[in-house]
C-alpha cells in the first residue's frame, strides 16, 4: 500500500513538472502568431504594421512621387501696421460759461496705414515618420507720415499744441511762435525667421491636422520723429528677439483641391533692447539727448489666420502646386519701449503699447 502511495504520488509530481515546462512553449508560440501581445505601450508602434493599420491618424503631408521631395513657397503681404501709444501732442478743451462759445480739444497722433512685404521660404518631407519641416523668412519695413492741424476756438481762431513728454523743452509759445501744426513720421523694420518641424494627419477624412513646434527669431527697429514749429523730438529702438514658437494649421478639404484653412501660433521671446534713445533740438539753442542700452525682457505674441486654399499634383504625383488666400492677425506685446523710455525721462511712467499686424496673405506653393 505504501509503495502504491509513493508510486502515485510521483507520478502526480512529473506530471506538474510536465505542464509547467510547457507552459512558456505556449505563451512563446501565442506571442509569435500575436505581436501585439509584446507591445511597449507608450513608445512607438511596430513597423512591421501587422497590428495597428493607418486610420485617421495616416501621413497628411503632400507628397510627391519621386524626385527631391522639397517645396519652396512664398507670399505677398498686404498688412495694416499699427502700435498703441504713438501720440505726439494734444489741446485741452476749454469751458466757457454761455452764451461764450466753448473749446474742443484734441490729440495729435501718428499716422498709421497698409504696407506690403513679403514671405519666402523653403521645406522637406524627411523619411521617419513622416514628418515635414520648413524654415521661412518674414518681411515687413515700413515708414509712415501725417501732421495734424490743431483745432480753432470757439471764436474761430487758431489754437496751439501742446507739448507731452515727447518734447521736454519746447520753445515759449508767444503770438509770433504759434504752433498750429505737427507733423511727424514712424518708421518700423520687422525681420522674423520662423525654423518648425510637423507631422500633418487625417483628423477623419475630410479633415487635415498639422501641429507644429520650433524656433523664431525677431527683430524690430522703430523710429519715432516729430515736429512741432521749431522743436523736433525723435525717438528710438533697436531690438532682437529669439525663443520657442508653436501652434497648429487645419485644412477642411472641400473637394475638387479647394479647403478651408485656419492657423493659430504663439510664441515667448527672450528680448534684448539694444538701444533706446531719446534726442530732442530747437533750432535756437535748446538741445537734449539721453541712451540706454542692453535691456533683456520676455515678450509674448500670437498670430491668427483663416482663409481659403486650392491644391493639386501634377504629372502623375511628381509636382504639386498650391495657391492661398488668407487673412492673418498679428500681436507683439509690449514693444513701444521708446515711448515709455520718453515718459520715464519726463518723470511720467505711460503703459508699453503693443505693436500690431492685419491684413491679406496671399501664398503660393511648388513641390518637386
Amino acid at each position: 500500500m505504501n509503495k502504491l502511495f509513493t508510486l502515485c504520488s510521483a507520478a502526480v509530481v512529473l506530471a506538474a513538472t510536465g505542464a509547467s515546462a510547457q507552459m512558456p512553449r505556449t505563451n512563446q508560440a501565442n506571442q509569435q502568431q500575436n505581436p501585439c501581445l509584446c507591445l511597449e505601450q507608450g513608445m512607438g508602434l511596430p513597423t512591421e504594421k501587422k497590428c495597428f493599420p493607418a486610420a485617421y491618424n495616416a501621413p497628411a503631408s503632400i507628397s510627391v512621387s519621386c524626385g527631391w521631395d522639397f517645396d519652396i513657397f512664398a507670399s505677398f503681404l498686404y498688412w495694416y501696421v499699427g502700435e498703441d501709444g504713438l501720440d505726439t501732442a494734444y489741446v485741452n478743451p476749454v469751458l466757457t460759461t454761455a452764451p461764450a462759445p466753448s473749446s474742443s480739444g484734441s490729440v495729435a497722433f501718428q499716422h498709421q496705414t497698409w504696407k506690403p512685404g513679403f514671405q519666402v521660404g523653403f521645406g522637406f518631407n524627411t523619411d521617419y515618420d513622416d514628418w515635414v519641416g520648413w524654415v521661412e523668412y518674414t518681411w515687413m519695413h515700413q515708414t509712415a507720415t501725417g501732421s495734424s492741424t490743431a483745432p480753432n476756438d470757439g471764436a474761430g481762431a487758431a489754437r496751439n499744441w501742446s507739448q507731452n513728454d515727447l518734447f521736454t523743452a519746447p520753445t515759449v509759445v508767444t503770438a509770433a511762435t504759434l504752433r498750429p501744426l505737427i507733423s511727424s513720421s514712424w518708421k518700423m523694420n520687422l525681420d522674423m525667421i520662423d525654423a518648425m518641424f510637423s507631422r500633418p494627419y487625417y483628423q477623419g477624412t475630410q479633415l487635415t491636422v498639422s501641429p507644429y513646434a520650433g524656433l523664431r527669431a525677431l527683430w524690430i527697429r522703430q523710429t519715432l520723429t516729430a515736429t512741432m514749429g521749431n522743436d523736433t523730438a525723435r525717438l528710438n529702438s533697436n531690438s532682437w528677439a529669439i525663443g520657442p514658437a508653436c501652434g497648429t494649421e487645419g485644412h477642411w478639404l472641400l473637394g475638387m483641391g479647394f479647403r478651408f484653412e485656419g492657423n493659430a501660433t504663439g510664441a515667448l521671446l527672450y528680448t534684448q533692447y539694444t538701444t533706446l534713445g531719446y534726442s530732442y533740438a530747437n533750432v535756437v539753442d535748446v538741445k537734449a539727448s539721453a541712451t540706454n542700452k542692453n535691456i533683456n525682457t520676455v515678450r509674448p505674441m500670437a498670430q491668427l489666420g483663416v482663409g481659403l486654399g486650392w491644391g493639386s499634383y501634377l504629372y502623375c504625383q511628381k509636382y504639386y502646386i498650391d495657391f492661398s488666400a488668407r487673412y492673418d492677425f498679428n500681436y507683439f506685446w509690449s514693444q513701444n519701449m521708446m515711448r515709455t523710455y520718453a515718459s520715464n525721462l519726463a518723470g511720467f511712467d505711460d503703459n508699453i503699447g503693443d505693436l500690431y499686424m492685419h491684413g491679406l496673405t496671399l501664398g503660393a506653393r511648388f513641390d518637386f
